[in-house]
């Protein structure tokens, strides 16, 4: 019998694969790191030049997500981006799971916990794409876990070590966050030392100082693990580089920070915090000092960055669990009315019931079933009555079509072309053309980046620069603000239009 944890995983996976099935292909990225994976399939070495572009052709690149595009580029050679969309749907759906989990094993209500886990995976859909970070997030659930554990005393230090380290190597081949795993463990280090340090019994004081050894030895060694890449030192060059105040991260979206005013992700994170800072206030157990550090350090990256919500909800969540654990909705029976005594006693009631099932379907067979099943209909690509049951892919109301089409069939120069920053690496995986520019905002660097904005914020000199450049065909939204100028230009005319674009050529 499926645990409500399962029906929750069931509910996340048929919703990506089936409800909505260009979902996690709604970003143009998706196509640049599956190229790079087949880069790295074909010619069996990571790139160490751009082939992304003419106008960087041959400048040297740090793919530093390379095992991440290699893993999913992978998975579409052996079942197509179907095969890809149940894997990436796999991992979000069974992170909510294993949250799920928490939850109740902290002693969460199966009501709250269904409440928490539906708000907190709305609230981190804002960022379920089919792209690296998707594994920064199970490698940051793992590491909070794993040192909350080891923090409580329920795990060795080796077997800290057995599961960090691996983590840490895999982590840093995959996603340059791999310095928030690092951070992690320091912040867990310097907490045990300062509760070490201001400790009046000696007991509690040496078992602290304990944990700060064991903390600074996963750090240190985690540290060392890092340089287990191919680019050995340069890869902290190259973030460092990346991350020190570049004008193209502050105009760059997902780098911004969130909209409270509606939007139904920024909604959700306000419900979560309220639940926190009340069960913060009012509970009688607490989170641990590092945990809510952590929490604290999150909610602040959360602030600055939209695309720090999904680990926000990831650090957050578990702490909910501990918050509201042995809830019993209503403290003093004597000021309770009969109807609500009743509703109240029946939700306890419930979860006890609940929980005694849940304690026999461990083994969450369900989904299980559910990832084989998908996987094999992705690979062989079945059908039911004649039409293939997952149609996962490029969502052709957002991403150019038909406008792709012509410009193969003409054989418009790719050296001429100009392209929505965004769609360059859908538009280089479709169709193998070299572009001005794609969405690798740390690569093009600010000078380049800068005049491909004044081109497509259509300053005075836009018409000038794109003569310049010797542009002779476009290719942008339909709703851009260029095509709008290009349509009423005389020296341009609209050659081919689809769902999501216009393509204008020079006449």
């Amino acid at each position: 019998m499926p645990s409500f944890g399962d029906i929750l995983f069931v509910m996340i996976f048929l919703l990506l694969l089936i409800t909505i099935p260009t979902f996690i292909f709604s970003d143009g990225s998706t196509g640049w790191h599956l190229a790079c994976g087949d880069f790295i399939l074909n010619h069996g070495q990571i790139p160490t030049k751009d082939f992304l572009s003419y106008t960087m052709e041959g400048k040297n690149w740090i793919p530093y997500e390379w095992l991440s595009d290699l893993i999913m580029a992978s998975l579409v050679k052996i079942g197509g981006l179907n095969l890809l969309a149940v894997f990436i749907s796999t991992i979000i759906s069974g992170l909510f799971l294993l949250l799920y989990n928490q939850l109740r094993k902290a002693g969460c209500h199966i009501f709250l916990s269904v409440i928490f886990i539906t708000i907190g995976a709305l609230a981190s859909s804002i960022h379920w794409l089919a792209r690296p970070h998707i594994f920064s997030y199970i490698c940051i659930f793992t590491l909070i876990t794993v040192l909350e554990k080891f923090y409580a005393g329920e795990i060795t230090l080796k077997k800290m070590l057995i599961i960090i380290l691996p983590v840490i190597v895999f982590y840093t081949n995959c996603h340059p966050s791999f310095l928030l795993g690092l951070l992690l463990i320091l912040v867990y280090a310097v907490s045990s030392l300062l509760l070490g340090l201001i400790n009046n019994q000696a007991s509690s004081r040496q078992k602290m100082l304990n944990l700060t050894k064991g903390f600074l030895v996963s750090g240190l060694l985690g540290f060392i693990m890092t340089f287990i890449n191919p680019y050995g030192i340069k890869l902290y060059h190259y973030i460092f580089h990346y991350l020190k105040g570049s004008k193209i991260l502050a105009a760059t979206q997902e780098y911004g920070s969130p909209e409270f005013h509606g939007q139904l992700a920024s909604s959700c994170i306000q419900i979560i915090l309220v639940f926190w800072l009340i069960g913060f206030c009012l509970s009688l157990k607490k989170i641990s000092l590092p945990k809510f550090i952590v929490t604290v350090l999150f909610f602040n990256l959360m602030l600055t960055s939209i695309r720090f919500i999904p680990l926000f909800v990831i650090c957050c969540l578990p702490d909910l669990g501990i918050l509201y654990s042995n809830f019993t909705f209503g403290f003093v029976e004597q000021n309770l009315n009969n109807l609500y005594l009743k509703f109240r006693n029946y939700l306890i009631t419930l979860d006890t019931s609940i929980s005694e099932i849940e304690l026999i379907c461990r083994m969450h067979i369900l989904p299980i079933l559910l990832i084989i099943s998908f996987s094999l209909i992705a690979i062989f690509n079945l059908n039911f009555k004649d039409k293939p049951i997952l149609e996962c892919h490029f969502n052709d109301k957002t991403m150019p079509t038909k406008t792709l089409d012509y410009i193969i069939n003409n054989h418009l120069p790719a050296n001429q072309g100009f392209t929505y920053d965004n769609w360059g690496g859908y538009i280089y995986y479709k169709t193998h053309i070299k572009l001005f520019i794609d969405d690798r905002a740390d690569f093009y660097g600010e000078k380049h980046y800068f005049q491909y904005a004044h081109i497509s914020l259509v300053t005075k000199s836009w018409a000038k620069d794109l003569a310049k450049l010797k542009i002779n065909w476009v290719l942008f939204p339909k709703n851009a603000k260029l095509t709008e100028f290009l349509s009423i230009d005389p020296n341009w005319t609209l050659a081919c239009k689809d769902n999501a674009g216009d393509l204008y050529i020079r006449k």
